[in-house]
Order: C-alpha cells, then structure tokens, then sequence
C-alpha cells in the first residue's frame, strides 16, 4: 500500500483506488490528474471518473443511465467503466475554460 492507502496494480503499478485521483488532483491540479488518466489504466470505474469531475457518485451514475455522462462509458457485464483517455479530454476542456 501506498501513503494514500491505494494498493498497486501488479501488472503496471497503477494505483487501483479513488483516494489517489483525489490526491493527485488536490496536491498538482488537473493536470496531474490527466497525467494519471493518460499513464495509468485504459478504464476508471465512475466513482473515480465522478471524483475528478467533481460530481456526485449518485449523479454520475443517473447521467450514465440517460446517456448524458460527459465522457464515453462502457458498461461491461453488469458494471460501467469510463474511458479513461475520454475522461482526459473532458477534463483538459474543463481546465482550459477555467
């Protein structure tokens, strides 16, 4: 486990929990964020992607449900997962507007 109390995934070392996008995204911005979407896992589930979006876990899963969610989601079983390169260029829009 790491400071963040996150475990690693073994194949890449991609932190696998929503406590280290919160980090990264509260000690370097969005941009360390991006960064971590770009370098880390091909997917994040929605609570992750909601996290960094700054919604609520509860709405993101309603805007997943109508077909709205910002980002390009996959729903895989009975799960949905967001893109996470998708995900990245929401929130490079979100950080060029601000």
């Amino acid at each position: 486990m790491s400071k963040t109390g996150c475990t690693t995934s073994r194949v890449n070392r991609v932190p696998s929990c929503s406590a280290h996008y919160r980090n990264e995204a509260s000690m370097g911005g969005v941009s360390a964020a991006i960064g971590q979407l770009r370098d880390g896992q091909p997917t994040v589930g929605v609570p992750e992607a909601c996290q960094l979006l700054g919604i609520s876990r509860s709405h993101g899963y309603q805007a997943v449900k109508r077909g709205v969610f910002p980002a390009k989601v996959l729903k895989i079983g009975g799960s949905y997962r967001v893109v996470a390169a998708s995900l990245a260029r929401v929130l490079e829009g979100v950080e060029g507007a601000a």
